[in-house]
């Protein structure tokens, strides 16, 4: 039985771009009734109690994520389905462990820590808080188990019940005018609850007991156990180090230099750029490339890494750069229109971020080859720039206040990903990247400078200017991929992916030449 065919995977981009884009819709949708509903101050104390989530899981990471994500693909590719399930099994242990000792330390250290950051009149809100917590990194373990088997119509549609619940009790709760930050926590809270028991439900009927063995003991080879465990703890110190290289972390910054209102508008914009991130490929598929990449064998990495480490950097560059141009002609348009214009005065920080954002995801890719080939060490030691990091923001939050945190963050995340690519330069080679980068930069330059143009000329609504907008980039996205986003041996790929099925897609975008489907 093998998961990583290419029938597979096409059945799995279909079901997470189906699902994904439902999500991303009430996801936007909910976001847009929460920042209307919240105070500018108890928006930011509710995005305080979210960058919890990360902190925790790189504090008390022990690399159990990286580990499962890394491993369990291999052991399935093997036949070894005793070893997968035992370790899906020690991971969601393991990690509600940590998760329960570390909430206990916070809530113990509360009059300590949270006069620092101005949420000290907040316990009950973060005790309801911890709920979601801990069904956040349960659901987390059972969504790579399921795409690990390559399932993603379970774990991918799962998403979709967390944001539709979500919206309808912002909505309900908006209507009656009752949505304050209590009931907004109650309300995640809920979804949360609906997601983790609807994933549960999946694994169990699909995954573990159904699997040769089920639930009996397993002897795990000595030498295999060694393994795993190194794997994770340099992957739990990697953690560690990410934190201080995380937005989420600027966020506690923030409130202690500045205040709460002021991580608000911060938050605001980095959350508008995470959602418009939902579409590239490294985030809407790495549920479906990881799995792929990572059972790769070895004796055939030399020939396959660089060809899709160029086509994921392709594919980056050629969905990244339309909404970087898009945000930069309409960020004002887009507050205004959809927020009421909260947090107006800083939405040129907007397309600062999703520059930087872009930056930071091109040179990301490297770390996916670093991860396949165990250079743990590498990405450990890469965490330096955690602490050039911490003493920017020290530094340029007094001076430029939330500008400075975009600035310091968005370059130390890229000399750190540029320090990762130069130690694995050999597999991680671009093909044609020069040439591939200059024009995609002429043609987007281009559709930037007629955009502003023409935006600085019309006299109409805000609808009117937002319209030009999404003409103008829908143009350039097509005209780009028709013409220098891909080479041949991407397109050659995306044939593959597509097949047969709907290849009329494939030529009308370009992605595949006419006359040819999946090869």
């Amino acid at each position: 039985m093998t998961y990583y065919s290419a029938e597979n995977a096409r059945r799995s981009v279909v079901y997470t771009v189906a699902f994904r884009v439902l999500s991303q819709l009430a996801t936007f949708a909910s976001y847009i009734v929460l920042v209307r509903a919240l105070s500018e101050h108890d928006f930011g104390v509710f995005n305080l109690l979210y960058a919890v989530i990360p902190v925790i899981s790189t504090v008390g990471s022990l690399g159990i994520e990286h580990t499962l994500r890394r491993f369990e693909p291999e052991y399935l590719q093997a036949g070894r389905w005793q070893l997968a399930e035992w370790l899906a099994r020690t991971a969601a242990r393991l990690r509600a462990a940590t998760n329960l000792v570390f909430l206990s330390v916070i809530l113990l250290l509360w009059s300590v820590i949270a006069p620092v950051f101005k949420i000290g009149p907040y316990r009950a809100e973060f005790l309801v808080f911890g709920v979601i917590i801990l069904l956040h990194f349960q659901a987390g373990v059972i969504q790579i188990v399921l795409a690990s088997r390559m399932l993603h119509q379970h774990a991918s549609s799962m998403t979709v019940v967390l944001s539709v619940v979500k919206l309808a009790a912002y909505a309900v709760l908006w209507t009656n005018g009752q949505l304050d930050l209590m009931t907004a926590i109650l309300a995640d809270c809920i979804a949360y609850g609906c997601m983790y028991g609807g994933l549960l439900v999946a694994r169990r009927r699909h995954c573990g007991t159904a699997m040769e063995g089920g639930r009996s003991a397993v002897a795990v080879p000595p030498a295999e156990r060694r393994r795993l465990v190194r794997y994770g703890l340099f992957n739990n110190f990697n953690d560690s180090g990410s934190l201080f290289l995380s937005s989420h972390a600027d966020n506690f910054f923030v409130a202690a230099i500045l205040s709460p209102a002021a991580v608000g508008a911060y938050a605001f914009f980095g959350r508008l750029n995470e959602m418009a991130e939902q579409i590239l490929p490294l985030r809407q598929f790495s549920s479906v490339v990881l799995p792929m990449l990572f059972s790769v064998p070895r004796d055939e990495a030399r020939e396959k890494m660089p060809r899709y480490f160029s086509f994921l950097l392709n594919l980056t560059l050629a969905m990244h750069l339309p909404v970087l141009v898009f945000f930069f002609l309409c960020h004002r348009e887009i507050v205004e229109l959809a927020f009421a214009g909260k947090f107006l005065d800083y939405s040129w920080l907007l397309p600062v971020i999703t520059a930087f954002a872009l930056l930071g995801a091109l040179s990301e890719t490297a770390t996916l080859i670093a991860q396949y080939q165990e250079k743990a060490g590498i990405v450990l030691l890469s965490k330096i720039f955690a602490v050039l990091n911490i003493g920017g923001l020290l530094l340029l939050i007094p001076m430029l206040g939330i500008l400075g945190a975009v600035l310091s963050t968005g370059t130390s995340v890229l000399l750190k990903n540029c320090f990762i690519w130069f130690w694995v330069r050999d597999m991680a080679r671009w093909q044609s990247g020069a040439s591939v980068l200059a024009r995609a930069c002429a043609i987007w330059l281009l559709v930037a400078l007629l955009g502003f143009w023409l935006e600085s000329h019309l006299d109409g609504s805000l609808i009117a200017r937002l319209v030009v907008g999404v003409a103008l980039v829908g143009a350039g996205f097509l005209f780009h991929l028709r013409t220098c986003a891909f080479s041949d041996s991407d397109r050659q790929l995306l044939g593959r992916l597509l097949g047969d099925r709907a290849p009329w897609i494939g030529r009308f975008l370009g992605l595949i030449p006419f006359g040819r489907a999946g090869a």
